[in-house]
């Protein structure tokens, strides 16, 4: 009672015969009508349903045909997301925009960096797309259409992943850079501001100073140390009237490694280093 009076001619063929057909949305919907009627009995779209599940079988074709799409699929959306994340990073005062000015001396660089006569002339027209955007400041949209170009100029995924991996890791170097520039420029403001809170009070001057400059090894030195020290020339009392050089190196303040050897230690002119 589900099956209309009229069914397709498909649905009257012989069970043991094979049937090589290809329906589209619309004509697989009209079938699905004629079979189980207009308005269709919900336990019967559940058993259609089930039936078609665990009768289905994939050919190698379509397996193969499906595969790739989800392969070009997962690989379109991994790229869409490295681009984001590499518009976000390079954004470093977070102003929604890129400055076109900033993206040509970056590419300008892998150009300079391509050796290869066909990586050279990519980097080439890639530069040169972006010499011809009108826009100097551009907007997260547009970065990701100008990488869309980027990709049909290489016409590879793997060129194209090269390209971003080579931008991110500038991009990394000039946001480091960036930091630590202004780390410095904060505490070049702090120093300026210490000989009027320390007075005549020298001592604590030389110990932010060096608490600073040990603070900015301690983040950009990559692991090493550094010796510094800070000396006052001073004229020595003891000194006899006809010595020509009458003057001493008087040493006050050292970072914390050599504190122990010059802390307090002076450097008569007479000698050639401290013993």
């Amino acid at each position: 009672e589900m099956i209309g009076k009229e069914s397709p001619s498909i649905l009257a063929q012989p069970r043991d015969q094979e049937i090589d057909i290809n329906l589209n949305l619309e004509e697989f919907i009209y079938v699905t009508e004629r079979l189980l009627g207009e308005d269709p009995h919900p336990r019967a779209l559940t058993a259609l349903s089930e039936f078609l599940e665990d009768s289905f079988q994939e050919t190698p074709q379509q397996r193969q045909s499906r595969q790739l799409e989800e392969k070009l699929a997962a690989k379109h959306h991994a790229m869409m997301i490295k681009i984001n994340d590499l518009f976000d990073e390079w954004d470093v005062d977070k102003l929604g925009y890129l400055d076109r000015t900033e993206i040509l001396a970056v590419l300008s660089q892998w150009q300079k960096n391509s050796t290869k006569p066909y990586n050279i002339e990519m980097s080439k027209q890639i530069c040169k797309s972006v010499e011809v955007v009108e826009k100097k400041d551009l907007l997260r949209e547009d970065f990701l259409l100008l990488c869309q170009t980027f990709h049909k100029v290489l016409d590879s995924d793997d060129y194209m992943d090269r390209l971003l991996d080579f931008v991110h890791l500038v991009v990394q170097t000039q946001r480091g850079d960036l930091r630590r520039e202004r780390k410095r420029r904060r505490w070049l403001e702090v120093m300026e501001l210490l000989p009027k809170i320390s007075g005549s009070d020298h001592s604590l001057y030389f110990r932010s100073f060096f608490d600073i400059i040990e603070k900015d090894f301690a983040y950009h030195g990559n692991g090493r140390l550094i010796n510094a020290y800070i000396a006052l020339i001073e004229v020595d009392p003891d000194a006899d009237e006809e010595e020509e050089d009458k003057t001493l190196l008087k040493y006050v303040a050292a970072t914390a490694n050599d504190q122990n050897i010059l802390m307090g230690r002076t450097l008569y002119a007479t000698q050639k280093c401290i013993r």
